[in-house]
């Protein structure tokens, strides 16, 4: 009798949560259920670039693969890999020794990522995908992507008219997502399982990928929401919850934050990846907990401050009030970041500086960044991102280079624009706030 009350109580605790007293705070445990669709968050996506003639020339070339079934009347074709978990994926070929140990190293230091506060499988799994791609002569790209994961492209679709992302924001559903079958470890296991990839076009013709993925518990009645990491099915980085309700009225929290539930405030301790259990803590909130969300094109953008690199002169938002401001993430570490600088570059000298303010947040190294500016020639102002200022975490950077324009009121009125175009994609967004 005693062993089936015990397991009853057990059973309960599993599926309600369950609380403990750790260091004077009240501990709450809420199992995680994955659920389809971005739900009330705002789609995410990661650029899958298109070029033909680019050669990965460090220690990522020793992870390639090699496929087959690309059709033969593909010329040039571009082969990506879609990874839904790089934590797994980088930690396996260390393991197979195609990552060394210094190269591991420095992957841990750059994301800030602690291979120990998750258990990951040491054999390989297929915790991604493939993608082929081609650019007809009109200047469209078609895709392959590789659903049952078996490096073979024969049996799979062709797919030539992607959504566009303006149609998501707008409320389109994600059933255009094509459903792949991949490897993950989780409670101690490898388990098979299928995931949506949203394959998406923006208006200068770049494909994007997005997991339409979200998380799901039950609190006090209410269901709270979670999004993991930006493209990624994993929380190691990130854990954004929010109640659920009305979107106009969503605000998820990030880690570390205050989430207030039936009026009362728990902080939001993140995930515990191996369990998928969602951690809160009955905590009052301090002046250092603050609430942190992605910034939207139409909010006032979050007011910072900094000291420039070169000169460690104070810097702060309000510094630009008046003038356009092209606020753009970027780390010398980042091959597609390094890529923008002649655009950047040639944008500032194109555009009146009594308009438009040029200003780069760097997460990196002080010594690599130093040696980048001298190197590049870099002569618009850069602010280190530091524990200190956390510009990148105000604005909930975990992709890079993200890129905004903001307008001479403080409002940011763009977001992501970058390429050789930039000086026109400037100058119309410009001009359209001029009219």
């Amino acid at each position: 009798m005693y062993k089936i009350i015990w397991w009853l109580l057990l059973t309960l605790l599993s599926y309600s949560g369950f609380a403990q007293n750790v260091a004077d705070t009240h501990i709450i445990t809420l199992p995680i259920t994955e659920a389809e669709g971005f739900g009330l968050f705002s789609p995410e996506f990661k650029e899958l670039e298109y070029d033909p003639a680019e050669m990965v020339s460090d220690e990522w070339n020793n992870t390639r693969e090699a496929v087959t079934g690309i059709p033969e009347h593909w010329d040039k074709p571009v082969v990506k890999r879609i990874i839904f978990d790089i934590y797994q994926f980088t930690y396996q070929n260390y393991k197979l020794g195609a990552l060394s140990e210094d190269f591991f190293n420095s992957a841990k230091e750059a994301w800030q990522w602690d291979p120990a506060k998750r258990a990951l499988y040491e054999q390989p799994i297929r915790c991604y995908t493939h993608i082929a791609m081609f650019k007809t002569p009109s200047g469209v790209i078609e895709y392959k992507l590789d659903t049952d994961n078996d490096k073979d492209f024969r049996d799979e679709r062709t797919v030539s008219s992607p959504i566009m992302v303006v149609a998501l924001a707008n409320g389109a559903k994600p059933e255009y997502a094509l459903r792949v079958q991949y490897e993950t470890y989780v409670n101690g296991k490898v388990e098979k399982k299928t995931i949506p990839v949203l394959i998406a076009q923006n208006k200068e013709d770049r494909l994007l990928y997005g997991f339409p993925v979200h998380g799901e518990t039950w609190f006090k009645k209410k269901r709270l929401v979670l999004r993991g990491d930006v493209v990624s099915t994993t929380y190691d980085k990130r854990t954004l919850v929010g109640v659920d309700g009305k979107k106009e009225g969503f605000k998820p929290v990030k880690k570390e934050a205050q989430l207030e539930v039936e009026g009362e405030n728990y902080l939001n301790m993140g995930t515990d990846a191996n369990n998928l259990m969602l951690t809160l803590g009955v905590e009052q909130p301090t002046k250092n907990n603050l609430v942190y969300r992605k910034p939207m094109v139409g909010d006032a953008a979050a007011v910072f401050s900094g000291n420039e690199f070169t000169t460690n002169k104070p810097v702060s938002l309000k510094d630009y009030k008046g003038r356009y401001l092209y606020l753009e993430f970027w780390g010398s570490w980042c091959k597609p970041c390094m890529k923008e600088i002649p655009n950047v570059k040639h944008a500032r000298q194109n555009l009146d500086p009594a308009l438009i303010s040029f200003l780069g947040i760097a997460y990196d190294k002080p010594e690599e960044l130093a040696k980048t500016i001298k190197k590049e020639k870099i002569t618009w102002p850069q602010i280190l991102h530091s524990k200190e200022n956390k510009i990148a975490d105000i604005y909930d950077v975990r992709n890079f280079p993200k890129s905004y324009l903001i307008d001479p009121d403080g409002k940011i009125i763009a977001e992501d624009l970058r390429g050789s175009k930039l000086v026109k994609l400037l100058e119309k967004y410009m001009n359209k706030r001029s009219r």
